[in-house]
């Protein structure tokens, strides 16, 4: 049986909710918009605003086993963005940032069973084994280790319905 478009747009975008972290459904079609509105393709827009996110910095330099760790991490007051504590999982980072877990917490998360390793994306630079990292361009959608299928297109036709 053939999907209709409907329905393939909608799976597709739960896929990429999914992808991270469960974001909520006003906080994707706001992250749409904003990259609709803007100059250039939306797609690479969309894209490079949901990797900018601290939480899936965090997730992505191996600093915390998964994005809701990630945001876990984030608010209770261990990560830091330029040697400044931030408390938004949401806080967009610009080329240039520097993410760095504190010392602590890098000890602790080290010794856990629950830390994986991850291929870093070459969009990052890691300064320190394990405790900081730097984002160092915009991904490309190819770029992207997603652990689905993830197809952004289909998101996009999704909201311009």
């Amino acid at each position: 049986m053939n999907k209709k478009p409907y329905a393939l747009q909608l799976a597709a975008k739960q896929r990429l909710r999914r992808e991270y972290g469960d974001i909520s459904e006003h906080v994707l079609r706001r992250i749409h918009d904003a990259s609709a509105a803007s100059r250039g393709q939306t797609i690479a827009g969309m894209i490079a605003r949901l990797e900018s996110r601290l939480e899936t910095v965090v997730y992505r330099l191996n600093l915390a086993p998964s994005i809701k760790s990630a945001r876990q991490l984030i608010k209770h007051r261990k990560i830091k963005v330029n040697g400044e504590i931030v408390t938004a999982p949401s806080y967009e980072l610009k080329i240039g940032d520097e993410v760095e877990i504190q010392d602590r917490m890098a000890d602790v998360l080290q010794l856990g069973s629950l830390q994986v390793k991850r291929d870093v994306p070459a969009y990052f630079e890691v300064i320190t084994p394990e405790r900081k990292g730097k984002y160092v361009s915009v991904p490309n959608v190819e770029d992207i280790p997603y652990s689905e299928n993830v197809e952004p297109n289909l998101v996009i036709e999704f909201y311009a319905r």
